[in-house]
C-alpha cells in the first residue's frame, strides 16, 4: 500500500484535490461503497485534500461489530 498512498498523496498535491471516489477504490483495493463506509465511520471528509493518516484509515477494515466485518 506504500506505492499506491504515494501514488495518491502525489495526486492530491498536484491537482490540490482529491481524485474521484472511483480512482481512490482502485488505488485501495476496495469498492466505492466501501470508501464511502469508511470515509462516514472514520469521519473523514472526502470534500478536503486527504492525508497520509486519512489515506491508511480508508485502507484499513473497519472494527468488527458483533462478530463480524462491516467492511
Amino acid at each position: 500500500m506504500a506505492l499506491q498512498m504515494e501514488t495518491l498523496l502525489n495526486i492530491i498535491e498536484s491537482t490540490g484535490t482529491n481524485p474521484p471516489v472511483t480512482l481512490l477504490a482502485k488505488y485501495l483495493g476496495i469498492s466505492k461503497q466501501t470508501v464511502y463506509k469508511r470515509a462516514k465511520q472514520y469521519k473523514i471528509d472526502l470534500h478536503t485534500p486527504l492525508t497520509r493518516e486519512t489515506i491508511r484509515k480508508l485502507g484499513t477494515a473497519l472494527p468488527l461489530k458483533g462478530g463480524t466485518r462491516k467492511s
